[in-house]
């Protein structure tokens, strides 16, 4: 018997983690990485300036304060809003070059940055920005330079406690080797595309808020060592895409997007771990892996109440296992043209099927629970070589239907849940899957816990 430790299973138990850590009393909380350590001068700056910079009471216009400042120093923007199509602050502020600067605003919603013809540009530097708004707010007729945030030749940026709207295309684009974005306790707000990592540039993206974003909340095409943690993805038509890339997904919360999550190929190699994330109420899927191999697994996330929890297409073949997948209006898990490996999930409560095979082939699914679904596993006629073993298929109108290889042990007993609320599916002492996994091993349980005589289902006893 394993030791319980309750550690993600309920809605409830996750959004406390998440908003514990992002919000208390309408502040942003999270300690941050610091790329820069203040180490020389202060600059004041405010919207009129002219004076020496030296103090609160003597300002400089920012582009001074930028030309100004040498690696190590710190500029303080006074509240207010800062236009960036003004001639000051194009020809310096805009451009960051060649150092090592804290950008230092009064406060979300106080210094504004009106990134309506430019935003900042940042070359070979690293800069920490905090505390500010960045905003588009003129329609023009060429919106290609209009981001708050552009970072290429190795540039290192961290944004914390920052606001982010109403960008008409990407509001931050990283592109190239070397070139980092750090986004940390932040907010994204109706943009188009909020955060956009291109051509080997990579992100760390922890315990940010992306909401309403027209396209997606957040792209890496090409990456790698990528990290998205702690993030709240909600309302949005794609929470995060994922291509080309080699990407830690962990503990996020995707919520009333059309799409959870989109993971493909396109070229290049992907090995992604998506791992203890919340997919609830898409309106299309929770995520959508196309093309992807066996080097990107998804493990140990809960699924709830979208049209399709996984969606597998394109020769997709990842490692699905040690989900919680309930109460999709649609199919549990669709294999649409996918060869996956689909093993120790709990599928309940779907409406349609918990898995479905179509025009798929070479399909293992093996040591699942398929609890309460219209179909529990449906084959259909243009599927070959699914083979199916050691599931346990109870209270499904239909538990399977179509042609497989039967690969012996699959069994149609009540699995005894404990029935917590929120549900999580755990197995009681008495429950007759307890030790019958076969055929296929992984380590670990939906929990972390070792897996040694394996039972099926997500949770060892």
């Amino acid at each position: 018997m394993k030791t319980k430790k309750w550690i993600i299973g309920g809605v409830l138990v996750f959004l406390v983690a998440i908003f514990g850590t992002y919000f208390l009393n309408g502040e942003l909380l999270q300690s941050r990485i610091r790329l820069v350590s203040p180490s020389g001068t202060t600059w004041y700056v405010d919207t009129i300036g002219g004076g020496g910079g030296t103090s609160i009471t003597d300002p400089m216009l920012p582009g001074a304060a930028i030309l100004a400042a040498a690696s190590g120093d710190k500029i303080i923007f006074s509240a207010g809003t800062y236009m960036l199509n003004d001639d000051d602050i194009r020809e310096f502020v805009v451009y960051i070059t060649g150092k090592e600067l804290i950008l230092q605003g009064a406060g979300i919603g106080l210094t504004i940055m009106d990134c309506s013809s430019d935003g900042f540009s940042v070359n070979n530097s690293s800069v920490d920005i905090t505390d500010m708004t960045f905003t588009y707010t003129t329609e023009d007729d060429d919106m290609e330079d209009e981001t708050a945030i552009f970072a290429y030749g190795a540039a290192k940026v961290n944004l914390a406690k920052v606001e982010i709207k109403n960008f008409p295309l990407q509001a931050i684009y990283a592109q190239g080797e070397s070139t980092e974005i750090i986004a940390e306790n932040s907010y994204f707000y109706n943009n188009y595309q909020a955060i956009h990592i291109f051509n080997e540039a990579n992100g760390t993206i922890r315990n940010n808020k992306f909401t309403k974003n027209t396209n997606l909340g957040l792209v890496i095409f090409d990456g790698t060592d990528s990290i998205i943690s702690g993030n709240i993805f909600t309302s949005n038509r794609i929470g995060a895409v994922l291509v080309d890339s080699n990407t830690l997904v962990e503990k996020n919360l995707f919520e009333n997007n059309e799409w959870g999550m989109n993971v493909y190929v396109d070229g290049g190699t992907s090995e992604n771990k998506i791992t203890k994330n919340n997919f609830f109420n898409s309106s299309a899927a929770g995520i959508v892996l196309e093309n992807v191999g066996e080097n990107s697994t998804v493990t140990s996330n809960v699924f709830a109440k979208n049209t399709i929890g996984i969606y597998m297409t394109y020769e997709a073949s990842s490692i699905v296992t040690n989900n919680i997948i309930t109460e999709q209006s649609g199919d549990g898990i669709l294999l649409e043209t996918a060869q996956a490996t689909i093993a120790y999930n709990t599928i309940a409560n779907s409406r349609a099927t918990g898995i479905s095979s179509i025009e798929s082939d070479s399909s293992y699914i093996v040591n699942n629970i398929l609890f309460r679904n219209g179909t529990g596993v449906l084959v259909d006629s243009t599927s070959t070589a699914v083979e199916l073993g050691y599931n346990d298929l109870y209270g499904n109108t239909t538990d399977i239907s179509g042609t497989y290889a039967d690969l012996g042990g699959n069994r149609y007993d009540d699995p005894g849940f404990t029935f917590r609320t929120p549900a999580i599916f755990e197995l009681t002492s008495t429950s007759p899957l307890i030790d019958q996994a076969g055929l296929y091993f992984v380590d670990y349980d939906f929990e972390g816990a070792t897996r040694t005589t394996p039972d099926i289902g997500a949770y060892e006893y």
